[in-house]
């Protein structure tokens, strides 16, 4: 998984392959289309910083030792992903252009997590950097808040894109 590795996402790499293999093993097929929300290493410091567990590898213990830990980071990472396309950023964004034009809030994107979806809004500031609109998703657990997608090169995991936020995105954990 070279692309975990240039791009710093390889604890998500390490993570899926103990929670949710099938999802690690569809990243090296070259058929499987999905986008990847990517959740960064230093992401995965500051969570387990957050969590009372010192750092990455204090969530990696945990998620080794209990079983309830270990299905609410399943849960996190399968909701990280959309199934069934590898979209752009700017596909995207388009997408959430359309829907603004039609006056409607925002598109849900479905999750490999089943029944849980992530909003999208398109925000009216544009970037003087990137000259790109910034572009926000709407998680269904709000304790965090929304998350905004850097704008970055298209990274591809197979026939998945990886897509770079700025928060982990956290489904409804009780649902």
């Amino acid at each position: 998984m070279d692309w975990a590795t240039a791009t710093n996402h390889s604890r998500t790499v390490e993570l899926a392959s103990v929670l949710a293999p099938e999802l690690a093993e569809a990243w090296d097929d070259p058929a499987y289309a999905a986008t990847l929300f990517a959740i960064s290493d230093r992401t995965w410091d500051i969570m387990g910083k957050n969590d009372g567990l010192g750092d990455y590898e204090g969530i990696l213990t945990a998620v080794l030792n209990s079983t309830a830990y270990a299905a609410g980071f399943r849960k996190i990472l399968l909701y990280n992903v959309h199934p069934g396309e590898a979209l752009t950023y700017f596909q995207l964004q388009a997408r959430a252009s359309l829907h603004k034009e039609r006056a409607q809030q925002g598109q849900d994107l479905t999750t490999a997590l089943e029944g849980q979806v992530i909003g999208m809004q398109l925000g009216e500031d544009v970037s003087a950097a990137t000259g790109v609109g910034t572009l926000t998703l709407i998680p269904a657990a709000q304790e965090i808040g929304n998350a905004t997608v850097i704008f970055g090169p298209d990274v591809l995991a197979g026939n998945a894109s990886v897509i770079a936020v700025d928060k982990v995105l956290l489904p409804s954990l009780f649902a």
